[in-house]
């Protein structure tokens, strides 16, 4: 078995699956695109921004493993790929924030009656399909937070 590498504050499990060529180059350009993604996901209640950030960091891992690293040194995208790679789970903190951006989008886009009811009920459902996704992931353990 394979031992983990040290890459500065965290551990890149090496896959020896390293990039070159031609996938090297579109294996970046879709780690920043995804980077991108996240950072929308941090505007938009309805976007997630945990999935994009970890396929960012799974294709800069493969690439530069710097840029994941540097991924796990922002203040607000740190604490959540830490968390992913520790624990592959998020805070019970991060899920009822999730739910309350996504019921909140929800309930402030009924409210403003600007859209038609086909458009409000594929809101509602896509809301639903969201918070059902949200409901799947795994919490950390309350005391395993307090250490960490």
């Amino acid at each position: 078995m394979k031992q983990p590498k040290k890459c500065n504050s965290f551990v890149v499990h090496d896959t020896g699956v390293a990039a070159i060529g031609l996938r090297r180059w579109l294996y970046l350009a879709l780690g920043w695109v995804f980077v991108g993604v996240a950072v929308l996901g941090t505007m938009l209640p309805i976007l997630p921004s945990t999935p994009f950030l970890l396929l960012a960091s799974w294709f800069f891992v493969r690439t530069n493993p710097a840029l994941s690293d540097w991924l796990m040194q922002l203040p607000v995208f740190g604490s959540v790929l830490h968390d992913w790679e520790r624990h592959r789970a998020i805070r019970s903190s991060s899920k009822r924030a999730a739910y309350l951006l996504v019921l909140a989008a929800i309930t402030g886009c009924i409210l403003s009656r600007e859209m038609s009811l086909p458009v409000i009920v594929l809101l509602c459902v896509l809301g639903a399909i969201g918070l059902l996704v949200i409901s799947r992931l795994r919490e950390i353990p309350v005391w395993e937070t307090e250490n960490s």
